[in-house]
């Protein structure tokens, strides 16, 4: 068919399609029970979510403390999972104590849905946060 085709209603597509141009969305799209996209600069399907946990600690200056935060529990295979510091909101009224740390998500349990997150205090004296960690996962299929 070579021009357009408008439909009024709902257009149902039982098998697979492929598009070779442009497609337009003009409203929300919705995919895989009722999931949006994540657009890959690959071929690769990503899946992301976010996740976040409290935490609070006083640490020594050039020391560190670790805590274990839950992740995205995602569906499927998921030995490809990585996590980034989306951002640290401190308490209220908990001060700047926060500005001396340095946050880093490492070894990430993929069958448990978890991540070990280390605050390695950089600053000179001796300094505590309080607050609320939220992190970001990104996994592909």
């Amino acid at each position: 068919m070579d021009g357009n085709v408008d439909f009024a209603s709902n257009l149902h597509v039982a098998g697979n399609t492929t598009n070779d141009g442009t497609l337009a969305v003009g409203g929300e799209m919705i995919v895989s029970s009722g999931n949006g996209i994540v657009k890959s600069n690959s071929g690769t399907q990503l899946r992301m979510g976010f996740s976040s946990g409290n935490v609070s600690a006083t640490v020594a200056s050039n020391s560190s403390v670790s805590a274990t935060f839950n992740i995205t529990p995602f569906a499927g295979t998921n030995s490809n999972i990585r996590v980034s510091i989306a951002q640290f909101q401190p308490a209220s009224g908990s001060g700047t104590g926060f500005t001396h740390f340095i946050i880093t998500p490492h070894d990430v349990d993929d069958a448990n849905n978890q991540v070990e997150v280390t605050f390695f205090n950089a600053g000179s004296t001796s300094a505590s946060f309080n607050g609320t960690l939220y992190l970001l996962c990104v996994a592909t299929d």
